[in-house]
């Protein structure tokens, strides 16, 4: 290994290509992150120079470069280990110091800057061989777009954006491109220019000729076209007027700037250098590394030394995560945090392959040991790899009404994604037609056994384990059944994996205040379920499509307008009180824009608003008068509708089969409650009201339904 101080001028002045191999990650510098930090390096360099003269060295960071085999006669070439993402960008910015030099004919600075991005080819024979930097498979065709466009017009021509106005407010020209007093507008209205103006303070003609050019670069979706224009708007910036004598004095400043001042240390690595091990050890600057960025590079090599074709492997297996309109890279929130959706698959991935639970940090160095362990081709692990990443992708995808996609969404919700290993091994082996029913069938019981959990206020802390337990268990017995998912959840009697059955759900249901002890988005969870269950499309006027908020039916702040039972003892009374308003049946779900009006009134005056906006099945059947007993009486009437959404099933045998008993996402509420042989009689046993009296009597069973804090 050897380190060089070396700059812009030694690295791309002789014929070289810097190749970067097919597995390294995409292009993914931005303009917050990166192009404006490098630019930003560079016109004070330039600055500096035009006041003072001379050189001022800038260290521009390390780049890892490892010899490739040529034959005699080839192009010297070099594989880019790290620091792919700084030389493409870097050849970026020179083309468009080209193309500007070029547009304006400055001396001789095309023709310098051009030496810099392109090599001389004796024939056309291999025509990509002329670029300096050759980036990774996903960037390659968008790179050849950008440094062959000439100019800002040239990149809208290849992208397809032609159709944006031409007519341009007075006072931002810098050039007589239209396309690029557009981006300058752009740029002043984001006040990422020098002597910029807010958006909120252009004029609605100047607001009129900016937005077109905001959706249209949305539209490109790659980044190097997006560089390019970024780059050429902020030099142009700077440079000024080209009629004036300074812009040539400073195009001369940003010349020598790239030739003199700007060094990169170049590691070049010997025979005995491990390059892969240096790839996975480094990171690109203020970009780390996902680790699927690394999986990938350890699988492509492992393919490489196997003599396999990468370049198909890639193509028809990979390619698809570096692309980003199909949004694996895009980060996505799980809890508090937000991940790369790629990385999460990651982890389920391995969670369900290794039986382990695997912290974010070892999420590489767990797979490659996994992946070594199982002693199988490259090519083999990865396209089990991408087998279960869509798999993965369909958890997003199902269609919107579908009792797949409710599952997932209300998983969300309630913030457990722990089942998804599980789920990722249930959807791989129940392909054939039909078994959508023996998957909705777990879906059911998954659902039911984590609601009720929270609901009676049981602690998640253990789930990881739990699922895992369940992966190893069904993986031991060949049988990933809803009968066997269900027989392992039956059996738990733990407190920490218990399955509450219905005399537990329904105290807890009754007398929890959930709306205190479950976050919004998991109370908001369990109502929008009961209206879905009591949905019916002839006798309710609207149908949940957008965010709905929690109203307490009968206010929290009740003291000034809502009279204690009179004769009641007072203590006692607000202290039943205060606890009821937070239950499940003094609660309800209001469109967000009717909320306000529903603030601390009286219920004569409150009801009829929600009658009048709200045609929500959950509020149709609210009586002209609402106290505790009113409270207590829709509690219990709701939890018909519960125990049809979650029920319990009775012990099943393991020759049984669930997936004609297994709840439907439109069954009535009285239809599938453990225990009934009619609904008739499931009728009574849900619909008999506790009173007050019996509310107090039957306290939650601490034991299995306390909160865990």
């Amino acid at each position: 290994m050897q380190a060089n101080k070396r700059t812009l001028d030694n690295i791309f002045s002789p014929s070289i290509r810097l190749v970067a191999p097919l597995f390294q990650r995409p292009y993914v510098w931005d303009e917050d992150g990166n192009w404006e930090p490098l630019w930003q390096s560079i016109h004070d360099v330039a600055e500096w120079r035009l006041q003072n003269g001379g050189s001022r060295p800038h260290f521009l960071g390390a780049v890892v470069l490892s010899r490739l085999s040529s034959a005699t006669g080839d192009m010297d070439s070099r594989e880019i280990i790290d620091g792919q993402q700084r030389l493409t960008t870097l050849q970026v910015l020179i083309c468009v110091l080209r193309d500007i030099a070029r547009q304006y004919t400055v001396g001789t600075y095309p023709e310098l800057f051009e030496k810099w991005a392109k090599n001389l080819l004796e024939d056309d024979a291999r025509p990509d061989d002329a670029f300096k930097v050759w980036p990774t498979n996903a960037d390659r065709e968008h790179f050849r777009r950008v440094m062959t466009a000439q100019s800002p017009i040239g990149i809208y021509h290849t992208y397809r954006l032609d159709t944006l106005p031409t007519v341009m407010p007075q006072g931002f020209g810098l050039d007589d491109d239209p396309v690029v007093r557009r981006y300058l507008l752009l740029r002043a209205a984001r006040g990422k220019v020098e002597g910029s103006i807010p958006y909120d303070d252009l004029t609605s003609a100047q607001r009129k000729e900016a937005d077109p050019h905001i959706i249209a670069l949305k539209s490109i979706g790659a980044l190097l076209p997006n560089a390019y224009l970024y780059f050429y708007a902020v030099i142009l910036a700077w440079l000024g007027d080209p009629g004036n004598p300074t812009f040539k004095e400073r195009m001369q400043a940003l010349y020598q700037t790239m030739k003199q001042d700007l060094v990169l240390v170049v590691i070049d690595l010997d025979n005995s250098d491990d390059a892969q091990q240096i790839f996975e050890t480094m990171n690109a600057l203020g970009t780390p590394l996902l680790p699927a960025d690394l999986v990938k590079n350890f699988l492509f090599r492992m393919a490489d030394l196997d003599g396999l074709p990468v370049d198909q492997l890639y193509t028809k297996h990979w390619a698809i995560f570096d692309d980003q309109k199909q949004g694996w890279r895009e980060e996505v929130r799980q809890g508090r945090l937000k991940r790369p959706r790629i990385d999460l698959f990651l982890q389920h991935y391995l969670t369900l392959v290794t039986g382990e639970d695997v912290l974010v940090t070892d999420l590489f160095s767990t797979y490659r040991r996994w992946a070594i362990a199982q002693q199988q081709p490259a090519d083999t692990r990865v396209v089990h790899f991408r087998r279960y990443a869509d798999i993965y992708r369909r958890f997003d995808n199902f269609p919107e009404d579908s009792r797949e996609a409710l599952f997932f969404a209300r998983m969300a919700q309630i913030d457990t994604t722990t089942v998804f290993s599980l789920m990722l091994e249930v959807f791989s082996r129940h392909t054939a037609p039909g078994a959508e029913q023996e998957i909705r069938a777990i879906m059911g019981d998954l659902e039911s056994f984590l609601v009720r959990r929270a609901i009676c206020g049981l602690s998640p802390k253990n789930y990881n384990q739990l699922f895992r337990r369940l992966v190893r268990q069904l993986i031991a017995d060949n049988d990933f059944s809803a009968t066997a998912v269900r027989q392992f959840l039956l059996k738990q009697t733990a407190d920490t994996a218990v399955w509450p059955g219905d005399d537990d759900f329904r105290r807890a249901w009754m007398s929890r205040p959930l709306y205190k002890v479950l976050v919004q988005q998991r109370t908001r969870m369990i109502l929008e379920a009961l209206e879905r269950q009591l949905y019916n499309p002839r006798t309710s006027t609207h149908k949940i499509t957008g965010t709905v908020s929690i109203e307490h039916l009968m206010p929290q702040k009740w003291e000034d307008r809502w009279k204690l039972p009179s004769g009641a003892d007072t203590d006692a009374a607000k202290s039943l009180r205060n606890n009821l308003i937070h239950t499940i049946g003094n609660l309800t779900i209001v469109t967000s824009s009717l909320n306000p009006k529903l603030s601390n009134g009286p219920w004569a005056k409150k009801l009829p608003e929600i009658r009048k906006y709200n045609g929500l099945c959950l509020n149709l059947s609210l009586p002209e008068s609402w106290d505790e007993a009113a409270i207590e009486q829709r509690s219990a009437d709701l939890f018909s509708a519960a125990l049809a959404i979650w029920p319990h099933p009775a012990i099943v045998s393991a020759g049984d089969s669930l997936s004609s008993v297994a709840p439907s996402a439109n069954t009535t509420a009285t239809s599938v409650v453990s225990g009934a042989s009619s609904p008739k009689e499931a009728a009574s046993i849900t619909s008999e009201p506790p009173t007050r009296a019996a509310v107090k009597r039957r306290p939650i069973n601490t034991a299995r339904t306390r909160t865990r804090r």
